[in-house]
C-alpha cells in the first residue's frame, strides 16, 4: 500500500496537528493509503481572491514549490486548508491537496456549501472538515 505523510492542516492563521492526526486516522481506517503524521507543518501560502478557484490554485502552487524544495520520506503528501467565515466561526471552504513526492498534483479539491459532500457532512469545526477531506479522498481513490 502506498504511503502518505499528512501535514498539519491550515486552519485560519494556525496549523493543526490535531487535524493531521484525525486525517491520518480516517485514511488508515478507510484503507486508502498507509498514513503517518508529520510533526511539522508545511506553511504554504494562499493568496486571497474573490474567485474560489484562484484561492485553491494559489495554495496548490505554493505547496508544490515547498514539496519540491523539501521532498518527503513518503510516496505522497497530504495537506488541507480549512477556511472559516469571519464572525460565524463556521467552516466555509475545505481545500484538500494530495501531491506525489516530487510535488506533482494528484488531487486538488475544494468543497463549499454548493457541494453535496459538504452538505452531507456539514462541518462545524476544523475537525469535522477533516472528515470531509477523508470522504473526498475516498471518492477519488476508490474510483
Amino acid at each position: 500500500m502506498a504511503t502518505v505523510l499528512v501535514y498539519p492542516a491550515r486552519t485560519g492563521d494556525s496549523w493543526s496537528l490535531k487535524c493531521a492526526t484525525r486525517l491520518a486516522d480516517g485514511i488508515n481506517r478507510q484503507g486508502l493509503l498507509r498514513a503517518s503524521v508529520a510533526g511539522n507543518a508545511i506553511e504554504f501560502e494562499i493568496q486571497p481572491a474573490r474567485d474560489q478557484q484562484r484561492v485553491l490554485w494559489s495554495g496548490a502552487r505554493s505547496i508544490r514549490q515547498l514539496v519540491r524544495a523539501h521532498p518527503p520520506d513518503a510516496e505522497y503528501v497530504l495537506l488541507a486548508d480549512y477556511i472559516v467565515t469571519a464572525g460565524s466561526g463556521n467552516p466555509s471552504l475545505v481545500h484538500t491537496f494530495l501531491l506525489d513526492s516530487d510535488g506533482g498534483w494528484v488531487i486538488v479539491d475544494y468543497q463549499n456549501s454548493h457541494h453535496e459532500d459538504f452538505n452531507m457532512i456539514r462541518p462545524a469545526s476544523p475537525e469535522e472538515c477533516c472528515d470531509l477531506s477523508v470522504v473526498r479522498l475516498a471518492g477519488y481513490l476508490d474510483s
